[in-house]
């Protein structure tokens, strides 16, 4: 195992101890921009400092790339992308799947434009506190009053660093064909379940090698997917979802990409399909996918982009089969007629 998974792996479960730490007590909840879909807590903040800290102290030369901080400047050919807790709204539910998910990526071009770049490459926040501002969760049984009722409060101030406007055109085209994903770790803390991965070396969970089902009939496949927070613009994912449901053994969607791509590698499900996703919600997972002998594509069929927002990945017998029925639905034309438009 070399020193970049090791590293990972440290700084992956450091977030999720806090993630346990807090799990039921979140009350102060923001929004990312205007998108009420899209949430942010002080966990999110507190992990990624936790997550950056430990790989800053280890690699101080590389570039550093995270979900709530924002992107740093650097010119190595090293870059780690965090997510410091996929899943969030689950977190804020006490939903139980989440995780924190840790990639790096070797000789990636990332945005040089200065007019976007500028804005996007913002340094990294300091937390307010490392103690938050939490109180009892009735849903926990911690509280005195009764379950369901008023779980959290809402904080509708703008998200510090939602993502710039124009970036995703950006990330789309300014990307160097040679970018590989080469270290990668996923954490689920509730189940203290590690899925790790490196270039070349196989896909692990808690040190055992991982595989993709041999499944080849879609019919007796289990298969999971997710919904963009632009759904309620885009309507985007409903027909496919049916579609599914209704050709597959059954579909999942619960509000992980990171964790549904681990769950393809560790043979859980045979596919995933997701618009609207981040590089880093998805980079380790990808890796996982790959390395535990599964495939992973561009959604409209072309070789996977990172920078492209959305991601394909199977255990690539029933890979042509779910290409087909996302390609034969309305949901992909209503997609691209949608950011056609813009």
């Amino acid at each position: 195992m070399s020193l970049f998974l090791k590293t990972a792996i440290k700084a992956g479960k450091a977030a999720g101890k806090i993630q346990k730490k807090y799990y039921g007590k979140v009350r102060n909840i923001r929004f990312k921009g205007n998108n009420k879909l899209n949430l942010v807590t002080e966990v999110d903040t507190l992990c990624e400092k936790t997550v950056l800290t430990i790989l800053k102290k280890q690699f101080p030369s590389h570039n550093f790339w995270g979900e709530e901080s924002g992107r740093g400047s650097g010119t190595s050919p090293y870059t780690w992308l965090v997510d410091p807790l996929d899943g969030t709204t689950n977190y804020a539910h006490s939903y139980p799947f989440f995780c924190c998910s840790i990639a790096l990526i070797k000789q990636v071009s990332l945005p040089t434009n200065a007019s976007v770049g500028a804005r996007h490459a913002l340094p990294l926040r300091k937390p307010q506190s490392a103690s938050l501002n939490l109180s009892p969760s009735p849903s926990r049984g911690e509280g005195g009053r009764s379950p369901g009722e008023g779980n959290f409060n809402h904080f509708t101030t703008p998200h510090p660093n939602p993502l710039p406007q124009g970036a995703r055109e950006i990330l789309k085209t300014n990307h160097s064909e040679a970018q590989e994903i080469i270290a990668a770790v996923v954490y689920d803390p509730l189940s203290d379940e590690c899925f790790s991965a490196e270039k070349g070396q196989g896909a692990f969970l808690n040190g055992k090698r991982m595989q993709v089902t041999k499944t080849s009939d879609l019919k007796q496949s289990m298969v999971c997917t997710g919904f963009a927070y632009q759904v309620l613009s885009t309507n985007y994912n409903f027909q496919n979802f049916r579609n599914f449901v209704l050709k597959s053994q059954g579909v999942r969607r619960d509000g992980s990409a990171a964790l549904n791509l681990s769950y393809v590698a560790a043979g859980r499900f045979e596919g995933f399909w997701e618009r609207g996703i981040q590089a880093w919600d998805m980079a380790a997972g990808v890796l996982l996918v790959q390395e535990a002998g599964g495939k992973v594509t561009d959604i409209s069929g072309k070789p996977f982009n990172l920078f492209a927002e959305n991601a394909l990945a199977s255990n690539g017998k029933i890979h042509k089969k779910m290409f087909r029925i996302l390609k034969s639905g309305k949901d992909e034309k209503k997609w691209a007629n949608h950011h056609h438009s813009k």
